[in-house]
């Protein structure tokens, strides 16, 4: 969902600073990350719990000094972390070789011990991402496939690579919305079938904004299955 496109819409349709703009197909925050840049409250809904904690994490902006201070943090959790052999999903070991889960429970459990629930929730974020790349997926592939040749990269390098690009994404979001005064705009996600009523009130949101599903869509139930699998009922 392109930023521009869901900007262009809220700037003409939603003019001012108190409408509140909705997303009942939120997806990855795109429309709500854009509603708040823009100092509009939003609400968005999506089924898949993925979608909820990748749009918490992007729409929650994070003083960066904190997360340079958490980033030390983890990795002092992370030597001191036992080798704990956590009961997976028997699918799991499809997915990852035995040294690789070892390595990527560590990790977890280092993030887990993480006591501020926005900072545990952006390491579990990137640790989520980093899941298809310790993985035997085929990375080109959105489809669940198995790459033979894979070279399976050491999980605690490529979970950091990432999170500090994540820590220099939230660096920016959060200069521009101190900038504009904008950092406590409420941005609010919902795991909801939006199929279903939405508990919200009648007219009480200003303008929707959304890309619904449609047949050619990629199948976030694949997409997403290994951070399903890995997370369980967390």
């Amino acid at each position: 969902f392109i930023p521009q496109i869901v900007r262009k819409l809220i700037e003409d349709y939603a003019p001012g600073e108190t409408q509140i703009v909705c997303d009942p197909f939120g997806g990855c925050g795109t429309t709500l990350v854009e509603a708040k840049l823009l100092g509009h409250p939003s609400i968005g809904f999506d089924i898949n719990p993925v979608a909820k904690l990748i749009t918490q994490t992007k729409t929650t902006a994070i003083k960066p000094r904190t997360l340079i201070n958490y980033k030390q943090r983890f990795l002092d959790y992370y030597d001191a972390a036992p080798r704990v052999s956590y009961q997976h999903h028997a699918r799991i070991g499809y997915w990852f070789d035995e040294e690789t889960i070892a390595e990527l429970d560590k990790i977890y459990f280092a993030i887990k011990k993480i006591k501020d629930h926005n900072v545990r929730r952006f390491f579990l974020c990137a640790f989520s991402h980093n899941l298809k790349n310790c993985s035997r997926w085929l990375m080109k592939s959105i489809k669940p496939t198995i790459d033979k040749d894979k070279i399976i990269p050491v999980p605690k390098a490529s979970f950091l690579r990432h999170l500090d690009s994540m820590i220099r994404k939230n660096d920016l979001f959060y200069t521009k919305l101190a900038e504009s005064g904008r950092i406590d705009v409420a941005a609010k996600m919902y795991r909801r079938d939006s199929t279903k009523v939405f508990p919200i009130d009648s007219e009480s949101v200003d303008l929707i904004v959304t890309s619904p599903p449609y047949v050619t869509s990629c199948d976030y139930a694949d997409l997403h299955q290994l951070t399903l699998l890995w997370f369980g009922d967390d």
